[in-house]
């Protein structure tokens, strides 16, 4: 996938659509065949990703929709996988649908709990102002590593952001 991903990319940047089109349902195809080892859940999140850098209302559809079937084959297929999620969590981030966002990146820290995801949260929340979530989120992980740099900063983006500035 990692081959595929970068002539898609080299596709997209010298604006050949066909050639887009043609080698992701090669590898979609690849992917989905019983009779291959191929990652299924990746190609659909590739599918995607590239679909969603074309930038056109029905790509975008059509970026969600191979997301959401990245999402039902990992469900499936192997439930511990964040990938599929995260893809969404980065699709709905780019486009400022922050509180999206942060319902898909809540998914991922059920996956997979820890303070890496948690810290995503917290700035998806800022970032869509559910200030008071997002302190939980941060005190969460400074309760378990006081002095961690990204929380700290984190936290007084959102006091600042807040008008809190003297806390900050």
């Amino acid at each position: 996938l990692f081959c595929a991903r970068q002539l898609l990319l080299f596709y997209h940047r010298t604006s050949r659509p066909e050639d887009i089109n043609k080698l992701l349902n090669e590898v979609v195809s690849f992917a989905t065949n019983p009779r291959s080892a191929g990652d299924k859940a990746g190609a659909m999140i590739l599918s995607g990703d590239i679909r969603a850098l074309q930038g056109k209302q029905d790509s975008l559809d059509a970026a969600m929709k191979a997301y959401k079937e990245a999402v039902d084959y990992a469900a499936v297929a192997d439930p511990k996988d964040v990938r599929p999620w995260l893809a969404m969590v980065q699709f709905y981030a780019a486009q400022g649908q922050w509180e999206q966002a942060a319902n898909e990146q809540r998914k991922v820290l059920k996956i997979a709990p820890g303070s890496v995801n948690e810290k995503m949260l917290a700035k998806l929340l800022i970032e869509g102002k559910q200030y008071p979530e997002a302190e939980q989120c941060l005190n969460s992980v400074l309760s378990r590593e006081a002095y961690d740099p990204e929380a700290l900063a984190d936290k007084a983006v959102m006091q600042i952001r807040n008008g809190f500035l003297n806390e900050a």
